[in-house]
């Protein structure tokens, strides 16, 4: 009985495991808060929780009142609360008009970080 109740405790975390699921977490990621001007941007569903050293790659759309700015306009930092920040890239998504702002970060680091993204 016993040895029946080992193998299907370990049969279900076999299924759990492939299907992605995680029953604790082994590896915990960094934190993401964004401080975003309301006024320019639109809504944005970003996650508020990366892994460790993952890539960052999204679009931050300005509202349609907003269109026509570039990447110069805006005061862009991420901080990680190091002296430096963490590098990133920053440029325009064009359509018709500059319709927002593309941020890459090739490599998140392991602390928290704040993506600010503000007019000058």
């Amino acid at each position: 009985m016993r040895r029946n109740l080992l193998v299907l405790t370990g049969i279900f975390l076999l299924a759990v495991l492939l299907a992605g699921c995680e029953l604790m977490p082994i590896v915990s990621g960094i934190n993401v808060t964004y401080d975003i001007d309301a006024n320019v941007f639109g809504k944005h569903s970003y996650p508020k929780q990366l892994r460790k050293n993952a890539m960052f790659e999204g679009v931050f759309w300005f509202l349609e009142t907003q269109r026509g700015r570039t990447v110069d306009d805006f005061l862009i930092r991420v901080d990680d609360g190091t002296l430096n920040g963490v590098e990133f890239e920053a440029r325009n998504v064009a359509g018709t008009d500059f319709e927002g702002i593309y941020l890459q970060i090739p490599d998140v680091g392991t602390r928290d970080i704040t993506i600010t993204i503000k007019l000058r």
